[in-house]
């Protein structure tokens, strides 16, 4: 009785709860429309701190139970976030105002800043919220993947290696231009330090740099104080932990002495290896795995500190940045220390004074070519005898090449540790600015900047074990002194719907060059691991060399508006080059854009599907001079060659002109005119942003190298005797599949296509490319017609079998031999044989970017592609025991030969001629990489006022996560160029290591 009666006061409760909530709650009916009054469906509607929203219908109209003090909070995407305290009225009609941050934000374009939506040229932005997605180790890694039409390429992944950036197209290095310096140093700059990224694509943004701008424009804006003055102290670290990808399959000892007793066979010599010796190898697991000896797993830490502080006329920002970078590869490893101070202060309400400082220190061990490329330490580790031991038990020393293997390397692990390369640099970089307005509409500016780098190179080579050669040590200093002026006259004016811009500049850089080396021999320090690089005794070489670079340049710029839609942009550049001969000094650079905001027209406007929509289209031309040496107008001299003159050898004679450097004082610059149609559209109230882009750039006057007889001298000398043409597509974007309060989804997905042509040469064609690693000829063939990056070398055609005929195929080939196409039918194969037999080149390129945070959880996914290119694989070549140098197979490939299966085999026999420069080692270079995966914890607003701090944050990621290629080297991305008319051979470079990334940020 006592339980039935508690029961039904229980239920009488709650009756009486549920009615005074629903009395104390009302219904509020709400309509929701823009400024023009239409209506917006699939608006989010709820109230802020509980899980109670709607979202509306396709009138617009929502209905909601609230109670009186509630706040109300409405987000649409493309609009600005709405909130009201309800305070107790039933219907409720608001208007949302569009959000414009995206067009109104500001862009850092050449020479000044404009509107977003005002730009009429091909420009993209990287901005902090991007950079901050990820951990950057180097300014260039900002831009991967993030934009239509640059492609930024990691070729090796050695600790503090420069990334490869080329833009639309791969005709050379764009220049950086930092907080205004030009040609500033990026390889210094301290990621942390960045605000923003911007990369002028076309020739109407670029042609305001004029010779500076061939290859396109990167602008790095750092970081200033803020407009608190209160103290900000931002701390950031991160640790890493890096490893090999994949290793490479190689033989293991037994089933290498057993390959290399096959080979000598064949060969018709006596077994290299007893049973005996192979059975105590076997039984006693001897033998070294050279790929284990050399890579090992590398730790890696960056520390970051700013302290930022404002004001109504001033602001301040210190920065401190220190990175400690080991190489997977034993022995290796990057430093850098960065320091920066950013200074903006308000002399007067007319007068703005900018003053940036930074200096930065920077020390690479053993990341050059002395490990990472041909025959060094990472190849070598391939082609090593992989049944000998490290340290050889009778000398106690590093085991030597015992007449089987490879000649060609060295001991992998001598090498790695033995081999002493130290590159230091000291970066100091200063800049001033003063803006004056006067007359309410002009403004002048007075800009100086200097920039010293200071280079000093230490290298020691140990005595090889085994040899009579002695220790080797060189040295090598330098310094690059850079001054950069301008004046700078702004004249801005609005007057009803027109708005005109105009702005004047006269500018002066130099540059000047002092360098000095010295190599030589030191007996005295042949123990292991005892040297000395201060001391460099027995010199056998050294040398000087100074140059001044200098250019004068005038350019004016104009920018007219009507009513926002119609936008036209002009320029003009004359520059003038030191390197160039009088009467040809200088030239003129122009360009101009047309944009049209066509959906403020009404007939647009009717299209609800169309957000926003402007067309461009832009025409520029620039110059470059940037692979012209200082004085290359000028003869110097050397001593003569030794040629022959009627069956007579003559002697070296001094005064004739250096081959290496001959004069043209013809030379002139060398010009690219670029054509862009594009344009910027968004859909659906801006949850999606198309941007498109298409481009056509002839370059006329290529520089190139004209070879000069031997009977004159030899050498080569610079000439304009080229004509090249690149094209292609860009295509970006943007999503914002969903946008709530707790649960946002965006994505960035960019597209490029490119294709180049040759337009005219000094010949039909030419070979170009290094002669090195057992290339027969020239690596590489520019024909008139083609595109450029052509490999050059001979077509395989398959293995010869018993009785078999392959069409094209040299005669007299035995039984499992390589067959090549004897192109000339004469019966011999030579290099009168060879053809194009692949590009280094890719055709197209893309990349997805996709970002989801859910509360206070968020995760960052980049995945790239890069296709249609081939990559001339080198390596594979001394695995196969092909060469000179390499005498016997290493790879497991050889399982599948001729001589292990004469019936079924794939490949020819193991010491048939498997000629380097041949299509048996081009292979398909293109791939699909998971790039990076980063995952982060963002505190919320109430706890982190809890610990009095601004921000808290902690993330972990992974780098280089799986890549997806036909490709059997290291890394497909790795290669000794990844652009150009040399592009895509890999002589074993530095493979790209998988990293994971811990990491927190703490902002007071």
């Amino acid at each position: 009785m006592k339980n039935l009666l508690l029961k039904q006061v229980f239920i009488l409760f709650l009756i009486l709860f549920s009615t005074l909530y629903s009395m104390a709650q009302s219904e509020l009916s709400g309509e929701i429309k823009d400024k023009d009054g239409n209506t917006i469906p699939g608006v989010n509607v709820y109230i802020k701190g509980t899980t109670q929203g709607t979202i509306t219908g396709f009138d617009g109209k929502f209905v909601l139970e609230i109670e009186k003090g509630q706040i109300l909070e409405i987000k649409y995407i493309g609009y600005q976030d709405y909130s009201t305290t309800y305070t107790g009225q039933t219907t409720l009609s608001i208007i949302l105002e569009e959000d414009i941050i995206g067009l109104s934000e500001v862009v850092v374009i050449g020479y000044g800043t404009k509107k977003k939506a005002d730009l009429t040229g091909s420009v993209g932005v990287v901005t902090t919220a991007d950079i901050d997605l990820q951990p950057i180790q180097r300014v260039e890694n900002a831009l991967q993947g993030k934009m239509a039409g640059v492609m930024v390429s990691q070729n090796s992944g050695a600790p503090g290696s420069a990334p490869v950036v080329n833009i639309r197209g791969f005709t050379g290095s764009p220049v950086y231009v930092i907080d205004g310096f030009i040609g500033g140093n990026i390889n210094t700059l301290n990621p942390n330090d960045i605000a923003s990224i911007t990369v002028l694509k076309d020739a109407s943004s670029t042609a305001i740099y004029g010779s500076r701008g061939a290859n396109g424009v990167i602008l790095v804006t750092t970081k200033s104080g803020g407009k608190s003055d209160k103290l900000e102290v931002n701390f950031d670290y991160y640790h890493t932990v890096s490893h090999l990808a994949n290793k490479q399959e190689l033989l293991n000892p037994v089933s290498y002495m057993k390959m290399v007793n096959l080979a000598e066979e064949e060969k018709g010599n006596l077994a290299q290896f007893s049973d005996q010796e192979i059975d105590d190898v076997e039984r006693n697991g001897l033998g070294t795995d050279w790929q284990d000896e050399i890579f090992r797993i590398a730790n890696s830490d960056n520390y970051q500190l700013s302290l930022a502080k404002g004001g109504e006329n001033s602001s301040h920002r210190f920065s401190m940045g220190i990175r400690n970078d080991e190489g997977i590869v034993s022995n290796t490893g990057y430093e850098r220390f960065n320091l920066s101070y950013n200074l903006k202060s308000k002399i007067t309400n007319s007068t703005n004074f900018n003053l940036n400082l930074s200096n930065a220190y920077e020390k690479l061990h053993n990341t050059g070519t002395r490990v990472d490329g041909g025959n060094k330490v990472v190849q070598s580790a391939l082609i090593w005898s992989p049944n000998l031991p490290v340290i050889d038990p009778l000398t106690n020393d590093y085991q030597t090449f015992q007449g089987y293997g490879a000649s060609v390397a060295q001991n992998p692990i001598y090498q790695a540790l033995e081999v002493n390369d130290y590159n230091k640099n000291v970066v100091a970089r200063g800049k001033l600015s003063i803006d004056q307005q006067f007359l309410k509409d002009f403004n002048f500016r007075i800009f100086g900047g200097i920039q010293l780098q200071n280079y000093r190179g230490d290298f020691f080579s140990r005595k090889p074990p085994g040899s009579t050669v002695p220790s080797k040590v060189s040295k090598s200093t330098s310094s690059t002194l850079k001054f950069q002026g301008n004046g700078q006259l702004s004249y801005a004016k609005t007057i009803n719907d027109h708005s005109v811009n105009v702005t004047a500049v006269y500018e002066v850089l130099k540059s000047i060059y002092d360098g000095f080396s010295v190599a030589g021999t030191d007996p005295y320090t042949d123990q292991l691991g005892i040297y000395s690089l201060d001391i460099v005794e027995n010199i056998t070489g050294y040398g000087n060399s100074k140059s001044e670079l200098g250019t004068i340049s005038v350019l004016s710029r104009a920018n007219y508006s009507y009513k926002d839609k119609l936008l036209i942009t002009g320029s003009i550049r004359r520059d003038a080059d030191s390197r160039l001969p009088e009467g040809l000094k200088s030239e003129y650079f122009p360009s101009g854009a047309i944009a049209y905001r066509i959906s403020d027209e009404a007939f647009i406007q009717q299209i609800s599907a169309i957000y926003r929509l402007k067309l461009r289209a832009s025409y520029g031309e620039t110059g470059n001079v940037s692979s012209l040496r200082a004085f290359q107008v000028l003869n110097t001299v050397s001593d003569g060659p030794i040629y022959s003159f009627n069956g007579i050898e003559t002697t070296p004679t001094t005064g004739f002109e250096n081959g290496n450097a001959r004069a043209n004082p013809y030379l002139t610059w060398e010009t690219s005119k670029q054509f862009n149609l594009g344009f910027d559209a968004a859909f659906f109230n801006g949850t999606i942003e198309l941007i498109g882009d298409f481009y056509s750039k002839r370059s006329t006057n290529f520089l190139f190298n004209k070879q000069v007889p031997a009977y004159l001298g030899g050498g080569s000398y610079k000439d304009n005797a080229g004509d090249f043409k690149n094209s292609g597509v860009e295509l970006q974007l943007n999503t914002k599949w969903v946008n709530t309060n707790d649960f946002k989804f965006s994505t960035t997905l960019n597209f490029t296509y490119n294709v180049s042509e040759v337009i005219s040469l000094p010949e039909d064609s030419l070979l170009i490319g290094s002669v090195e690693g057992g290339f027969d000829t020239q690596s590489h063939i520019t024909i008139i017609g083609q595109s450029v990056g052509q490999f050059w070398g001979h077509t395989y055609l398959g293995v010869q079998r018993e009785g078999e005929v392959i069409p094209g195929a040299q005669p007299g080939a035995q039984p499992g031999d390589a067959l090549y196409w004897d192109k000339n039918g004469n019966g011999q194969i030579d290099i009168n044989d060879m053809s194009v037999i692949g590009n280094g080149n890719p055709d197209f390129t893309w990349g997805i970017n996709a970002n989801i945070d859910y509360k206070a959880f968020s995760l960052n996914l980049f995945v790239q592609g890069v296709h249609g290119l081939d990559i001339y694989n080198l390596p594979a070549h001394a695995m196969m025991g092909a060469g000179s140098g390499s005498l016997h197979p290493t790879t497991t490939r050889v399982v599948d030969s001729w001589t292990i299966s004469p019936t079924n085999g794939t490949i020819p026999g193991i010491t048939s001629d498997y000629k380097s420069q041949s299509s048996f080692f081009v292979e398909n270079g293109g791939f699909i990489r998971i790039n990076n995966i980063t995952l982060a914890y963002n505190m919320p607003e109430g706890l982190i006022k809890k610990m009095h701090l601004q921000r808290f944050r902690i993330y972990a990621g992974v780098q280089n996560l799986a890549t997806f290629t036909e490709y059997s080297g290291y890394d497909p991305e790795t290669k000794s160029s990844s652009g150009g008319r040399t592009a895509g051979v890999d002589r074993g470079s530095f493979p790209i290591p998988r990293a994971y990334t811990f990491g927190i940020n703490l902002t007071f």
